[in-house]
């Protein structure tokens, strides 16, 4: 049986992706058997996969997959050694493989996913072959689906690095609006990049040092307002709703009651002041 060809080299390339000289050898050795030299590489692939398997995938891309009709969204971090991967052909269409998979078999972790099949092959050996022709360690370390069946999801990656998705119930009608709304606020989160949900979730150390450093800004800036002779910043007794407690809610009311009294106001005026 004859060994590598042009015409088969060419196929074997196109199927498994590998490099011109590495599908010649495997041709030559396994005498122009296409299975088996696919098999071949994959194997090689993988004995090349395992020694860069302990090397450190701290860099890579956030890939985000909405499906047509904005009722399910897939968020996937795939990541590589090195920024330079990160932007090479191969592994940008690995990305947006990995990212349709992983909405396909609605799978949310690592161990989950290397559990599945992909193209007829357990999902771990797959990605060790795209390794050993990409060159370096890729893991797809984290991923997250949402659905809804009410209403629209939508998301927005900012330059590869930060990714938000999110979902809002809605009428039917209002479907399309309320997925360029999700967007735009998607985009402002991903600039923000907040570091929590909820206002709720913010430590008392973390408030407490944005208070001082919030106010000393104002208190500098109306050193130069008074110098100006413009009118000053008021200083702010609260700077997060946390700190908005039953009893400062309530000195700051029985404060605006005295002012009122003070004032000459009517009492019973003094709830629609």
């Amino acid at each position: 049986m004859a060994g590598a060809t042009p015409k088969l080299i060419k196929e074997l390339r196109e199927k498994s992706g590998a490099g011109m000289l590495d599908c010649k050898k495997a041709l030559n050795a396994t005498e122009g058997n296409l299975e088996e030299a696919i098999k071949h590489l994959r194997e090689a692939g993988l004995s090349k996969a395992a020694k860069k398997s302990s090397n450190v995938a701290a860099e890579g891309l956030i890939s985000i997959l909405a499906n047509d009709d904005k009722t399910k969204v897939t968020m996937v971090e795939l990541n590589s050694q090195t920024d330079f991967v990160a932007k090479n052909e191969n592994f940008l269409a690995l990305k947006d493989e990995i990212t349709a998979h992983v909405q396909a078999t609605a799978v949310s972790s690592t161990e989950e996913l290397n559990k599945t099949e992909i193209n007829g092959t357990n999902f771990e050996e797959y990605l060790n072959s795209r390794i050993a022709i990409i060159g370096e360690n890729i893991v797809a370390r984290k991923m997250t689906t949402i659905s809804t069946d009410n209403g629209v999801v939508n998301g927005y990656v900012h330059l590869g690095k930060v990714g938000v998705t999110l979902a809002a119930t809605c009428a039917p009608e209002a479907k399309e609006k309320t997925a360029d709304l999700l967007k735009k606020i998607a985009m402002h989160a991903a600039s923000m990049k907040p570091t929590v949900i909820s206002y709720k979730d913010l430590s008392a150390e973390f408030i407490e040092s944005e208070n001082k450093g919030i106010i000393a800004d104002i208190e500098k800036l109306n050193i130069e307002l008074h110098r100006l002779g413009k009118p000053e910043k008021k200083i702010p007794l609260f700077v997060s709703r946390s700190q908005l407690t039953a009893e400062a809610l309530a000195e700051a009311e029985d404060k605006m009651k005295s002012d009122l009294k003070e004032q000459g106001k009517p009492e019973k005026i003094w709830d629609k002041i």
